[in-house]
Parts: C-alpha cells; sequence; structure tokens
C-alpha cells in the first residue's frame, strides 16, 4: 500500500511541474453510513472537514484536468441508541489520506468559469481499523482502503494569476469502507470547498 501512495504522490508532482495552477482546497464535509438493507446503523450524517493540495493542468479550450492529494475525514452517527435504557449517541469517524483525478468541463466567460467535473478517487484510512463503539466493535472492522466515484460542480474567478472559487462534491464510494460478515457499510458525503489556486504558466 505505501508504493502505491509514493506512486501515486510521484505522478501527482510530475503533473504539478507542468499544471496551469497549483491550488490548495479546505472543504467543509457531510458524510453518513449507508447499506443495501437500510438498515439504521450510522445513517445520520455528521460534520468534518477535508484539506487538500492539488493541480489545475492539461487545460485546453472547454476542458481540463484536476488531481488532488490530501486529509479526509468522513463518518456517521447513531441518535437513538439505548444502551441499559439509557439513550445515547454513538459517532464513528475514520481519517483517510484521499486522492482523486477529475475530467472537468467548463465554460469561461471574463475570467469566470463555470464548470462540472466527474472522476475515480481513493481512501486510505490512516486512523485505526477497530470502532470505537463497543456496539459495533466485535462485528465490523473498517478497510484500509476504499475507492468511489467524485462529482462536482463550481464556479472560479481568475484575477490575474489568481484563481479563487468554490465546488460542490459529492463522493460516493464503490466499495466498502466496513464489512461484516453479513453487511457491508458505504460511506458517501457531500462537501463545499474553497479553492485558492497560483497560475504557473
Amino acid at each position: 500500500m505505501s508504493k502505491k501512495i509514493v506512486l501515486f504522490s510521484l505522478m501527482l508532482i510530475s503533473k504539478d511541474l507542468c499544471a496551469q495552477y497549483l491550488k490548495v482546497d479546505i472543504g467543509l464535509t457531510s458524510s453518513r453510513f449507508t447499506n443495501s438493507k437500510n438498515l439504521s446503523i450510522l445513517k445520520s450524517r455528521i460534520p468534518n472537514y477535508s484539506l487538500f493540495i492539488g493541480s489545475d493542468y492539461l487545460q485546453h479550450k472547454w476542458y481540463y484536468l484536476s488531481s488532488q492529494f490530501g486529509y479526509n475525514v468522513l463518518g456517521g452517527k447513531d441518535e437513538d441508541v439505548f444502551i441499559q435504557n439509557e439513550k445515547v449517541i454513538v459517532t464513528e469517524r475514520l481519517k483517510y489520506l484521499h486522492l482523486n483525478t477529475t475530467f472537468r468541463a467548463y465554460k469561461r466567460s471574463s475570467g469566470l468559469n463555470l464548470f462540472a467535473g466527474v472522476g475515480p478517487y481513493a481512501n486510505i484510512l490512516v486512523g485505526p481499523k477497530r470502532f470505537k463503539s463497543d456496539l459495533y466493535r466485535d462485528f465490523y472492522e473498517f478497510k484500509p482502503f476504499h475507492l468511489g466515484g467524485k462529482g462536482e460542480i463550481g464556479i472560479t474567478q481568475d484575477i490575474n494569476k489568481l484563481r479563487l472559487g468554490l465546488v460542490g462534491t459529492y463522493l460516493m464510494s464503490l466499495t466498502p469502507a466496513t464489512k461484516s460478515d453479513y453487511l457491508s457499510l458505504n460511506n458517501n458525503a457531500f462537501s463545499i470547498t474553497f479553492t485558492a489556486g497560483y497560475h504557473l504558466r
């Protein structure tokens, strides 16, 4: 797994060397777990955050590529759990190294860019595999790695060499974030991200 991280980082760095924009993205995320049987397991959303570095590159007349590498926190919670006749809130948070690349189609007018993008992502767990809550600890274990798809829409403004903007993102996991012998749990998230980039060439 460490070799994959190194290879992706080298690929991202090499792309940054010929990037039109280097950028930093800071986001607020709302995530929850889902399952195929629609059981109430960590289904309530919790707020989290993300921090990425990346690049926009290979820009052409109506499209470009965008890659990110950084830190993302996902999770979910149960709000109506009773343990020994006492109502408790069970919250689980997962810390990930997050990598993605999206294909963005854009429309430009007077320095203002409207875009929509889609592409794959990978989450690599950097925290413990075991659940914090005794309620799930003996049944589930977080997967060290899972894949998903990313959809996004956004707006950016180019001001001299700066590119500032807001991006709305949906992350849908395509492989389980955690599973037991009987049930898999995926984690899906919405986020709003502020992006700030610098034009290199």
